[in-house]
């Protein structure tokens, strides 16, 4: 399902165009307002329950109802884009979720589950598009790791193995494709990141010492935006 309207651009000039997966998030909904209010032509993945607010927020944008997990599924979604904005310049994988618990009561069950949501979600929205962007020889692919990724955490195993599952993938992604002209960067918020879930989970903490999503937007549009002599492959965000 997708709904597009046209869009005039000035000067005659065509727009970049970013797929944002996870798009009615609480990081993808700051992410796709800013790349928006750039100029960016917008196509939006996400759940069906969140389609109706996308459309209403974004009409420009096509919006595109697809399980992230199913490779049918998400190659017919990735088809209808280049079908209707032929081509994409930025590809930013911002779909996920989070789980903790204890490692004696972690089976692989619950590893599995983790990997679903957090790598294979991003695997196969970035296997899908890949043909194209490596054809264009141009293009920006972005996934959001974790702390967890880089230095562990307690109660996050499940977590932490499928972070680490997708810094293996980019990097090794990165080292193949940077030939072709492609750039494949890794974000990795070192922290709590400001959303209304976190607030209302954890009424006692202060917001303050939290990772903004404004920031996190203006970051992932600083590392799409970088040219070849200034690329940015890994970058870490801290509250302060």
């Amino acid at each position: 399902m997708f709904k597009l309207h046209t869009m005039t651009y000035p000067y005659g000039q065509d727009p970049k165009v970013a797929v944002i997966t996870g798009a009615g998030g609480a990081i993808g909904s700051t992410v796709a307002e800013y790349f928006a209010s750039r100029g960016w032509s917008l196509a939006l993945f996400d759940r069906a329950s969140r389609v109706s607010k996308l459309q209403d927020q974004y009409p420009e944008a096509s919006v595109h109802i697809a399980d992230l997990t199913q490779s049918l599924a998400v190659r017919r979604a990735t088809a209808e884009v280049i079908s209707l904005h032929g081509k994409v310049d930025a590809l930013l994988c911002l779909a996920g979720g989070f789980a903790i618990g204890e490692a004696v009561n972690t089976d692989f069950n619950n590893i599995e589950a983790q990997i679903s949501v957090n790598f294979k979600t991003l695997f196969e929205v970035t296997s899908s598009l890949l043909p194209h962007m490596v054809n264009r020889q141009s293009g920006f692919i972005l996934g959001i790791a974790a702390a967890a990724a880089l230095r562990g955490g307690s109660r996050m195993s499940a977590y932490g193995a499928s972070k680490g599952a997708l810094v293996g993938y980019l990097r090794s992604l990165r080292a193949e494709v940077g030939p072709s002209g492609l750039s494949v960067s890794i974000l990795y918020p070192m922290g709590t990141v400001d959303t209304l879930e976190n607030r209302r989970t954890m009424p006692d903490a202060n917001p303050d010492d939290w990772i903004s999503r404004q920031q996190i937007a203006e970051t992932i549009y600083f590392l799409a935006t970088r040219r070849t002599g200034g690329l940015v492959h890994e970058i870490s965000l801290h509250a302060n």
